[in-house]
């Protein structure tokens, strides 16, 4: 994934994410290297969209968090902080870290191939 569409389809989701009030996140399955968290208002028994994250090597983040909405959600670490994380990890080339910020500031990130948006919602297990 190169980085043009990388920022474009981080734009999208923390354009989203500025557009609500209050959010939670949840990790909704872990499988196969793909990682996709939820995340909606209220995660008891729907989702409002979806962010996916392909090719993931390493992941560093609780199991449900809540999201700090009045900044950007989502974003690349930056330089030299991402070589200290790829040193301290063991991330390979060819990754992008990507930093998610929460309420709590606590340093959550993946480390991927590429990530993507699903704007769409569903329903969760068992609910649906």
């Amino acid at each position: 994934m190169d980085d043009h569409s990388v920022g474009v389809t981080l734009d999208l989701i923390n354009a989203r994410v500025k557009a609500s009030f209050h959010l939670e996140a949840d990790i909704h399955s872990f499988a196969n290297n793909r990682l996709t968290v939820v995340v909606g208002e209220d995660l008891t028994y729907s989702y409002d969209f979806q962010v996916v994250f392909e090719d993931v090597f390493t992941v560093s983040l609780n199991s449900s968090f809540r999201i700090e909405t009045l900044l950007p959600w989502l974003s690349i670490i930056p330089v030299p902080a991402c070589i200290e994380v790829n040193v301290r990890f063991g991330v390979e080339t060819g990754n992008t870290l990507f930093q998610l910020h929460n309420e709590d500031n606590l340093f959550f990130f993946v480390a991927a191939g590429s990530i993507s948006y699903v704007p769409t919602g569903g329903k969760l297990w068992p609910y649906h």
